[in-house]
C-alpha cells in the first residue's frame, strides 16, 4: 500500500509539471483537433499479415487500413516482451531507461505517458485492455481517464486438443479481440463531444492459441494464424463502427504490435529469450485522412519508441521531457529522414531462469547480437538469421559493437528507480504465473559476466516445457483413474527430463495406487535429495512407509523434516495418527492420495 501512496505522489507532481509544459506548448486547453485511436497487437508476427506478404492467413482489415494509410515495411520493438514494450511506446524511452524490464515491474511514476501528455491537452483518454499483463497495477494506466483491466472469470475453449488436455482459459487473465471492441465503440459512444486518445490493446494472438468458430474450422491444425484472423475480424469491425459514426473522417489511427512470436523458429516456441526478427520486427500502420497519402509503403528503418513522438507531432504536442525517439513525421511528409541502428532487447530468459540477457543492434544491412557467443547475420542474404557471420575482425562487427557499447554505457549512467513488483499482490501474481509471466525476483546486474548463452540452454528448456506438459497429462490421466496412461505419460516426462520433480512425483502416485510401495518410496526419497523441505514429500514417503508396516519410521521420516518447512494440509493428523498406532502396534489405515 505504501508503494501506491508513493507512486501517486510521483503521479501528482509529474502531472503538475506536465500541466505545466504542456500549456506552454500548446497554448490551448481544450483540444480542436482529431481524435487518436492507438491499436497494439499483442504477440503478432509479421508474415501473418497480408499486406506485409503472408499468404498463410486472411487479413483483409489490416490490409485496407494499409491502403488507406502508409505502410512501414521495417519497424522493430525495443523489447521482445510486452510490458517493456509497452511502456517503451508509451513513454518513448528504451528499456533500460524506464527500467520495466521484464512483465512484472511496475513504471515508475516519475515517467509521463502518452495518456498523459493527451489527458493534460484535454482529451478524453481510454484503454481497453486484453491482458492482466498490463493491469492498473503496473502503473501503465497513469493518464488514463478510463483504465479497462477488468477480465471475465471464464472463457470458454474451443480447441479440441485443448479441450481433451485440460487447458484452461480466463481465470481473470484475458478477454477476446470480440470484447475489446465492443468495449471500444461503447466507450467511444459515451463522449462524442471531446477528442478522444484510445488505446486498444488485442491479446489473441498470445498462447495458448484458441480461436473461435469459424476461425478454428477455418485454421484447423493452425490456431496461432486463427487468433490472427479473428483478431482482424474485430479490427475490422471496430473500424467499421467508427466509420458509420463519421468517426473515421477525421481519426488518427496508428497499428502496431508489442513483439512477434518465434513460433519454433531458433529453437524457441514463444518469445523473449531472443532478438531474432521474428520476435522483435513488428507491423506499424499510419493512417491519417488528409496528411497522410493513402497506400504509400517504406522501407525505412523505424522504431516502435518513434510512436510518441510521431503520434504528438501529428496533434500540435510536443513530450515535456526527452526522449529516445524521433518522430517519422519526414517519413510521412516525404521528406528526408536519416535512419538510425535499431536497439532491441530480450530479458526473458535473464529475469526467469539465470540465462544471460540478449541484446541487437540491427541495421538494412546487418544484425549484430550482444551474448555470451557473439552473432552477426547478413540479413539480406540471410534474413533468416542461421549463418552467424561473428569475426571480431569483422568490419560491421566492429562498427555495431561500438553501437551497443554506447547502449551499455548509456544504461550504466541510468539512475535506478523501483521498478521490481511494486504494489503486486499474490492475486496478481498468481495471475500472471499463469500466463508464464512471473520472475523470479532476480535482480539487476552490473555485469552479465559468465551467465549462460539461451542459445545453449533453450533446448533444455524446451525439454523441460515437454515434460511439464506430459506430467500434466499424467495428472489428469490419474484422476480419471487411467493407471496405465498415467505411468505412460509419467515415463515420457521423466524420458524428456530425467529427475523432473513433478513427474517422480507423479510415477510415485502410480506405485502408490498399484500397491508397489517399496517402488514409490525411492522415488521420493530421490525427491527429496533435490528438494530437501517439500513438507508434502515427507508426508507421502510416511504414507508409503506405513503401507510397508514400518510405523515407527513414518514416525522419524516426518519428526525429521524441517521445521520451517512449508505447511502441506493433514501432516500434523498423520503425524499423530502414525504415533497412536504404533502405541497399539498397529498401522494406520490412510485412503491413497494422488
Amino acid at each position: 500500500m505504501k508503494g501506491r501512496y508513493r507512486r501517486a505522489i510521483q503521479r501528482a507532481y509529474a502531472l503538475i509539471l506536465l500541466g505545466i509544459l504542456s500549456g506552454m506548448a500548446c497554448g490551448r486547453s481544450v483540444p480542436d483537433g482529431p481524435s487518436v485511436l492507438f491499436i497494439v497487437i499483442d504477440t503478432i508476427r509479421l508474415d501473418r499479415i497480408g499486406c506485409y506478404g503472408s499468404t498463410l492467413v486472411r487479413t483483409p482489415s489490416i490490409d485496407r487500413l494499409a491502403s488507406e494509410g502508409m505502410l512501414f515495411e521495417n519497424a522493430f520493438s525495443q523489447a521482445a516482451y510486452t510490458l517493456p514494450s509497452m511502456c517503451t511506446m508509451m513513454t518513448s524511452l528504451y528499456p533500460y531507461r524506464h527500467q520495466v524490464r521484464a512483465n512484472d515491474m511496475d513504471l515508475h511514476g516519475q515517467f509521463t505517458t502518452m495518456a498523459e501528455i493527451f489527458q493534460s491537452a484535454g482529451y478524453r483518454t481510454g484503454a481497453i485492455l486484453g491482458s492482466t499483463v498490463l493491469a492498473e497495477e503496473r502503473n501503465l494506466s497513469q493518464g488514463f481517464d478510463h483504465y479497462d483491466d477488468s477480465f471475465p472469470e471464464e472463457m470458454t475453449v474451443f480447441s479440441g486438443a485443448m479441450k481433451k488436455s485440460g487447458i484452461a482459459l480466463g481465470a481473470g487473465l484475458e478477454r477476446r479481440a470480440d470484447e475489446v471492441t465492443d468495449r471500444a465503440l461503447a466507450w467511444v459512444d459515451r463522449g462524442r463531444k471531446k477528442p478522444f486518445f484510445l488505446f486498444l490493446h488485442y491479446f489473441d494472438p498470445h498462447s495458448q492459441y484458441d480461436p473461435p468458430p469459424p476461425f478454428q474450422q477455418q485454421y484447423q491444425g493452425r490456431n496461432y494464424e486463427g487468433e490472427v484472423a479473428f483478431t482482424d475480424r474485430e479490427i475490422g469491425r471496430l473500424l467499421e463502427g467508427l466509420r458509420h459514426d463519421g468517426i473515421a473522417d477525421d481519426l488518427l489511427v496508428v497499428l502496431s504490435g508489442d513483439h512477434g512470436e518465434s513460433l519454433g523458429d531458433h529453437g524457441e516456441a514463444e518469445h523473449g529469450f531472443f532478438v531474432y526478427d521474428q520476435t522483435i520486427r513488428t507491423p506499424l500502420i499510419i493512417k491519417y485522412p488528409g496528411r497522410v497519402t493513402p497506400g504509400r509503403r517504406t522501407s525505412k528503418f523505424v522504431r516502435n519508441i518513434d510512436i510518441l513522438p510521431t503520434i504528438t507531432e501529428l496533434m500540435g504536442l510536443e513530450p515535456p521531457y526527452p526522449i529516445d525517439g524521433r518522430s517519422l513525421g519526414a517519413i510521412l511528409r516525404e521528406d528526408e529522414f536519416d535512419e538510425v541502428p535499431v536497439y532491441s532487447e530480450a530479458f526473458s530468459g535473464y529475469f526467469h531462469y539465470g540465462w544471460s540477457p540478449t541484446r541487437s543492434i540491427r541495421t538494412l544491412k546487418w544484425k549484430y547480437i550482444e551474448a555470451p557467443k557473439r552473432e552477426l547475420y547478413d540479413m539480406r542474404g540471410d534474413p533468416d538469421e542461421t549463418v552467424n557471420l561473428y569475426d571480431p575482425e569483422n568490419p560491421a562487427a566492429i562498427r555495431l559493437g561500438k553501437i551497443m557499447r554506447k547502449h551499455l554505457r548509456d544504461e550504466s549512467l541510468v539512475k535506478q528507480v523501483e521498478t521490481v513488483m511494486g504494489a503486486i499482490g499474490e492475486e496478481q501474481k498468481a495471475r500472471l504465473a499463469a500466463l508464464g509471466y512471473i520472475s523470479s525476483g532476480r535482480k539487476m546486474k552490473d555485469s552479465f559476466e559468465g551467465l549462460p548463452d539461451p542459445k545453449e540452454e533453450v533446448a533444455k528448456f524446451n525439454r523441460r516445457q515437454r515434460a511439464k506438459f506430459y506430467t500434466h497429462q499424467g495428472f489428469l490421466s490419474l484422476q480419471a483413474e487411467n493407471i496405465e496412461k498415467a505411468e505412460a505419460e509419467f515415463g515420457r516426462a521423466i524420458d524428456e527430463m530425467d529427475g523432473y520433480l513433478p513427474a517422480l512425483k507423479g510415477r510415485a502416485s502410480v506405485r502408490i495406487l498399484s500397491g508397489s510401495y517399496r517402488e514409490a518410496e525411492l522415488l521420493y526419497r530421490r525427491i527429496l535429495e533435490a528438494d530437501s523441505e517439500n513438507r508434502e514429500i515427507y508426508f507421502r514417503l510416511a504414507v508409503a512407509q506405513n503401507y510397508q508396516g514400518r510405523v515407527k519410521e513414518a514416525i522419524e521420516t516426518l519428526e525429521s523434516c524441517p521445521p520451517d518447512a512449508p505447511p502441506y494440509p493433514q501432516f500434523e493428523a498423520l503425524l499423530q495418527g502414525l504415533r497412536d498406532a504404533f502405541s497399539r502396534g498397529k498401522t494406520l489405515t490412510i485412503t491413497p492420495r494422488l
